[in-house]
């Protein structure tokens, strides 16, 4: 996910740098549960992870892209632009929820995947989410407490 030229808020290099940690983390959490998966449980449980952790890591890009879209668009004062782009920001936002229903209704019409390695596949990118912060918060409190401003 390469940030607009025209884009502060995405060029800006904490940012930049946040989105890349939590890419490295959403596929270190994943690879390590895809091979626990394969090598203690099952590989049906681990397809079912993978297509999960796949639509998690889509719905992320999505929803960044057009967060990014409205952030870049509602400043410009371009009505038609502006309007352009909330349209698809809008059919991406219902296209993501259909196709995670759909995903869902596949597993408990069909069966064919583990609803629970699913499950925890789709919420792979919030895990990763959770451990950058917790990360971030551990770095914050321990500097302040080397600077003694704690």
């Amino acid at each position: 996910m390469k940030p607009a030229e025209n884009d502060p808020i995405a060029c800006d290099g904490y940012y930049a740098a946040f989105e890349q940690r939590v890419l490295l983390i959403t596929l270190l959490l994943g690879t390590l549960i895809l091979l626990f998966g394969f090598l203690c449980l099952s590989s049906t449980f681990a397809l079912s992870f993978l297509a999960g952790a796949l639509i998690s890591h889509w719905n992320f890009v999505w929803m960044k892209q057009g967060m990014d879209r409205l952030l870049v668009d509602l400043p410009t004062g371009g009505a038609l632009i502006a309007k352009r782009s909330q349209r698809a920001v809008i059919f991406k936002y219902l296209l993501r929820y259909a196709l995670i229903g759909c995903f869902l209704y596949a597993i408990f019409r069909f069966r064919f995947f583990d609803l629970k390695a699913a499950v925890l596949g789709l919420f792979l990118s919030l895990a990763a989410i959770l451990v950058e912060s917790a990360l971030q918060l551990i770095k914050t409190l321990a500097e302040d407490w080397k600077h003694g401003t704690r």
